[in-house]
């Protein structure tokens, strides 16, 4: 049995149920933390981008495990 590739549901796109993720989306969010996708969707950057920024301290990051989680009103503060 096939089973068909889920879309990417944290970001819109071809094929997601969600649209792009905005500044405002993540303002209006109640999500303690944010993905480096929907950093990077709203700065319209690669997530890579993203990931550098991490490590340089620009963009402040939390690790959990391997992953890297972005404090949401952390990042929202940057934009004042």
């Amino acid at each position: 049995m096939k089973v068909a590739k889920q879309p990417d549901m944290e970001l819109g796109g071809a094929g997601s149920k969600h649209p792009p993720v905005t500044l405002d989306d993540l303002r209006a969010s109640d999500k303690a933390t944010i993905t480096r996708k929907e950093v990077a969707a709203v700065l319209e950057v690669d997530p890579r981008t993203v990931s550098e920024a991490i490590e340089s301290g620009v963009i402040p990051a939390i690790s959990v495990g391997r992953l890297k989680k972005i404090p949401r009103e952390k990042f929202l503060e940057m934009f004042g």
